[in-house]
């Protein structure tokens, strides 16, 4: 064994890394025992970030600059990025993604898993040739009237407006925007304008969340919208997981993939931020090349558990101009005005202008905020008591007393306990 590998895993044993990177370091050695240390480290790393989330390593921005915690022999001292990239180009484990290898390095410096870049490859692929594809089918007038058909002329609407008017045409669309900016309610009324002004019948739409909770919400906006909607478009599909959409079996293909793509003319997607880069690309793979699709999210809100931000990515590539008519971003919000101190609150935190974060916080009207200092874990004991276990109290009086359901979902939304770690006393 290495002494490169023995200082991962001292470095384990410390929390500074997972057992999961070491033991990817230890399977590249042996496939490789001439491998340089330079080399397992960066692999290491690599697995490391992929388990946050994150489908590469960039070594350029970290190259000659990580410390570890305990290293006094500096086997974990990261070189020069030139020298770690010759190491690196010269290993057998690491290629540029023309050949099959543990490790793919790009010219730029980015370290990925290649199943990772495998798959961002094709799922970019994918995302190229639905943005390219544009149907000029409707004139000008009829999309007029039809906006106004199923869009007020409140300012607060433009955006959703904007966003229809691309949804005809365009076959991919991103709708970005916060809580209470009306996505969901925006995609709804889309639909209906599709249904009267393209050829896509009704039972070709496909509505698609990545979880339970998420395809239930959608289901509720559109049974609420019942009477907006045409007759029609009352026979579209009801939403699901994007699993079961697919037919994802364990140990099996799916049922729909590029082979035996999704019956659809268009797919709409509902809290994409929450999907996977994996899964994403499992999603564009089954849909029909011809088809449009339509991705709803908010580019600001933590993306997905496992790798890959691609909701994020997109709007990002969207901002730099290589997707440039893909994105819309609904501003407007409905739920509460963005001069109240939540709305300022909220963009702060967006923009992450901290001392403004601060300034509010402290000074907050306590109808809408209110700072609660906890030097210590025990405050957080002492706020559950206080506040959350009361209010489930009288969830459970009101279950006993035959409240219906609807009440008692409704009550039980009412508060929310979010926590910005994984682990620890204010983790989840």
């Amino acid at each position: 064994m290495s002494g490169v590998i023995t200082a991962l895993q001292k470095a384990s044993r410390a929390g500074a890394l997972s057992e999961t990177a070491v033991q990817f370091s230890g399977l590249l050695e042996r496939q490789d025992p001439e491998a340089d240390p330079s080399v397992l480290l960066a692999g290491a790393l690599a697995a490391e970030r992929a388990l946050a989330g994150d489908v590469c390593i960039d070594l350029a921005s970290i190259a000659g600059s990580i410390s570890w915690e305990g290293d006094s022999d500096g086997d974990l001292a990261a070189p020069d990025f030139s020298i770690w990239q010759k190491a690196l180009w010269r290993c057998s484990l690491v290629g540029d993604g023309g050949r099959l290898s543990p490790l793919v390095l790009t010219d730029d410096g980015r370290l990925y898993l290649y199943r990772y870049y495998a798959l961002e490859c094709r799922l970019a692929e994918a995302i190229g040739r639905h943005a390219r594809r544009v149907s000029h089918s409707v004139d000008a007038l009829s999309l007029t009237e039809g906006l106004d058909t199923f869009f007020s002329d409140d300012p607060g609407s433009a955006d959703q407006r904007a966003a229809a008017a691309k949804a005809v045409d365009q076959h991919l669309l991103v709708i970005s925007g916060g809580p209470g900016t009306g996505k969901t309610a925006t995609v709804v009324r889309i639909l209906a304008l599709v249904q009267q002004l393209t050829s896509i019948r009704p039972e070709r739409i496909l509505l698609c969340a990545p979880t339970g909770k998420a395809a239930a919400r959608m289901r509720e906006v559109l049974a609420s919208a019942v009477e907006m909607l045409p007759e029609a478009l009352q026979r579209v599909p009801q939403p699901v997981t994007i699993h079961r959409l697919l037919g994802v079996r364990p140990s099996q293909r799916p049922r729909y993939d590029a082979a035996r793509p999704l019956p659809c003319d268009l797919l709409v997607l509902d809290e994409a931020s929450m999907v996977d880069l994996s899964l994403m690309t499992s999603l564009f793979d089954a849909t029909p090349q011809e088809a449009r699709l339509i991705l709803l999210g908010d580019r600001d809100q933590l993306s997905s558990v496992e790798a890959g931000a691609v909701l994020g990515d997109i709007c990002q590539a969207a901002d730099q101009g290589t997707l440039p008519e893909a994105l819309i971003t609904l501003r407007h919000n409905w739920r509460f005005s963005s001069a109240s101190a939540l709305g300022g609150f909220a963009s702060a935190v967006r923009e992450g202008d901290i001392p403004q974060v601060m300034t509010l916080l402290e000074s907050a009207d306590p109808s809408g905020l209110e700072f609660v200092a906890m030097p210590d874990a025990s405050g957080i004991d002492t706020l559950l008591a206080d506040r959350i276990i009361p209010h489930f109290a009288d969830l459970e009086r009101l279950a006993h007393e035959g409240a219906p359901a609807e009440t008692l979902l409704a009550w039980r939304d009412e508060v929310m306990v979010l926590c910005a770690h994984r682990h620890g006393p204010r983790g989840v």
